[in-house]
């Protein structure tokens, strides 16, 4: 969900001014974990099954750091750190878009 929801969410209030807080998020979920991502526009919401994904590792994350020529002279570096990785989604119906807007 987008952090401007689950904002939204958490500063909802009930007829008598009392806050939900995070109890109204597990009630509307059914207590799933709520992630945020600011990659979620706001309005909308990413609901899925991610035992219904995978992640393959092609090549093992390596990293490489340099600091010669003028990162030498400065006692700077550069930092790198890099892989090979596929996101696969075994079964697309275990995941949705779900529109927050009434």
């Amino acid at each position: 969900m987008s952090p401007t929801d689950v904002a939204a969410l958490d500063l909802l209030m009930d007829t008598q001014n009392g806050f939900y807080g995070r109890d109204i998020l597990s009630g509307l979920m059914g207590n799933l974990p709520v992630v945020t991502s600011t990659a979620i526009p706001a309005g909308t919401a990413l609901l899925g099954d991610w035992s219904q994904s995978r992640l393959y590792v092609r090549q093992e994350a390596e990293s490489a750091v340099d600091m010669t020529g003028d990162l030498f002279k400065t006692n700077a570096a550069v930092l790198r750190y890099e892989g090979r990785f596929a996101f696969a989604v075994l079964r697309p119906a275990a995941f949705t878009v779900v529109d927050l807007v009434p």
